[in-house]
């Protein structure tokens, strides 16, 4: 059994071939499938596409249970591990997104760069370390080790960042 998204059919024709070939073993029988991306300019996938986009909105847009291949009629599809992982991924997002809005730091660094912590700041960060992100956030910020340096020489009254 294969995990990729629609191979789940693949491994449903292989079943019903070798059904088909164990109960005909003396019939010459050839049997070609073939997997068509539904991005090809096949004439009907668009529409296709739709219609299971419906389906799956909502259950009044579903196909007549008798009217499905036997395979679909009582068992739910299985499910299908890219779109686990992207409703995961989109679900810790909006959890990390939620608790970092109630963060004090959220409400400071919101009115120094409210962009910051947007997706541009972090494509712009992945490739780089946590230190050097670390650093781009302390200079963008102001919040450096400058003060706690300059506290050292007697040029500054506190180590501590001035608050904004």
């Amino acid at each position: 059994m294969t995990t990729k998204p629609g191979h789940y059919l693949i491994d449903h024709f292989r079943r019903a071939i070798a059904r088909i070939r164990k109960n005909n073993p003396t019939v010459n029988n050839t049997v070609t499938v073939c997997w068509i991306s539904g991005h090809d300019g096949v004439e009907g996938n668009k529409r296709a596409d739709t219609e299971a986009k419906k389906a799956a909105q909502d259950a009044c847009n579903n196909s007549i249970k008798r009217r499905l291949p036997r395979l679909l009629r009582s068992n739910p599809l299985p499910l299908s591990i890219s779109a686990l992982k992207q409703h995961q991924k989109a679900e810790s997002v909006k959890r990390w997104t939620r608790m970092w809005t109630k963060s004090p730091h959220f409400q400071y660094l919101n009115k120094i760069d409210p962009k910051m912590l947007k997706g541009s700041f972090t494509k712009l960060t992945s490739s780089l370390s946590h230190r050097h992100t670390s650093i781009l956030v302390w200079l963008r910020t102001r919040h450096t080790l400058l003060n706690a340096h300059l506290h050292c020489m007697s040029r500054s009254d506190s180590p501590n960042c001035p608050t904004a």
